[in-house]
């Protein structure tokens, strides 16, 4: 089957930086998510109390259980160790 003409790719101006529409759903998604988060934790700050703000309930897992920063170590650097750019 064919996305299209161009196999689903965006095209751009100078050819260096493709958006695919996975990609696009990609970063949408991960942007929604992102605004969520803090629209939660901005709606307890003054709604609920500052213990249930996902910071803080962050903060006391981690406390208790160490590997919670740990995992988001390892998730960081699988995502960003040894990138190298895409485009110059």
């Amino acid at each position: 089957m064919s996305r299209g003409g161009s196999n689903g790719v965006i095209p751009s101006k100078d050819g260096y930086f493709r958006m695919t529409k996975n990609k696009i759903i990609t970063i949408s998604v991960l942007l929604g998510t992102v605004v969520l988060l803090i629209g939660w934790d901005i709606y307890v700050y003054f709604v609920g109390e500052n213990v249930d703000m996902i910071t803080a309930v962050v903060w006391n897992t981690s406390r208790d259980h160490p590997i919670v920063p740990f995992m988001v170590g390892v998730v960081m650097g699988h995502l960003f160790w040894g990138k190298e750019k895409d485009v110059e």
